[in-house]
């Protein structure tokens, strides 16, 4: 099990971003949580077996239809055994 931090810049507030994630981590059965942040970019911490984080992340790094991700940031960091995905 592994953890991941990502930091995602771009027009990625106000398009669903948060609401897409939240579709993704369900279908690939991750944990953690999304959040805007003030700065207008969104955080994603996120949690699961291996091959599971790398289709999320990959689909991260594009987002829904209308987000345009300019760049992307990602940190794997501590796990913390996360019961669900939550949007903050």
């Amino acid at each position: 099990m592994k953890r991941y931090k990502l930091k995602v810049y771009g027009k990625v507030q106000g398009v669903g971003y948060r609401y897409h994630s939240v579709m993704l981590a369900r279908a690939y059965g991750v944990r953690g949580y999304v959040e805007n942040m003030a700065d207008g970019s969104v955080v994603v911490e996120a949690e699961g077996e291996a091959d599971d984080l790398k289709r999320f992340i990959k689909e991260c790094k594009e987002g829904p239809a209308h987000a345009f991700v300019s760049k992307f940031v990602q940190t794997e960091i501590a796990y913390c055994d996360d019961a669900h995905f939550l949007k903050r």
